[in-house]
């Protein structure tokens, strides 16, 4: 990461990512989706089937990353594809809730 000052200053902009996996349908047993939804810091999208291939993304709060603006479109490749509009406002409400969260994102009770 870079200093506010650096930021604030425009000397070096930088911009924040959450790991998201690809995980097929076919590979995700019950036991394993629920161990996922159980998790605070993991969210499991709505299954999707692009060109017969069914799937679900699995993001993770707690594994962000920031690259720099510069030469980011060379260093992310094509996109996969396209969230709609209301997926994308849930999953940026879910985001929201965990960065207003300093420091412990979970706290588990047992």
């Amino acid at each position: 990461m870079t200093a506010p000052c650096d930021h604030s200053q425009k000397k070096m902009e930088w911009r924040r990512f959450v790991v998201t996996c690809k995980v097929p349908v076919a590979d995700i047993s019950n036991t394993l989706f629920h161990q996922l939804k159980n998790k605070d810091y993991l969210t499991v999208s709505p299954e999707f089937k692009v060109a017969d291939e069914e799937f679900v993304l699995v993001l993770n709060a707690n594994l962000q990353i920031s690259l720099r603006d510069e030469g980011l479109a060379e260093r992310l490749g094509a996109s996969d594809g396209r969230l709609k509009e209301q997926l994308m406002a849930d999953i940026a409400g879910w985001m929201g809730r965990h960065v207003t969260r300093l420091g412990l994102v979970s706290l588990p009770t047992r």
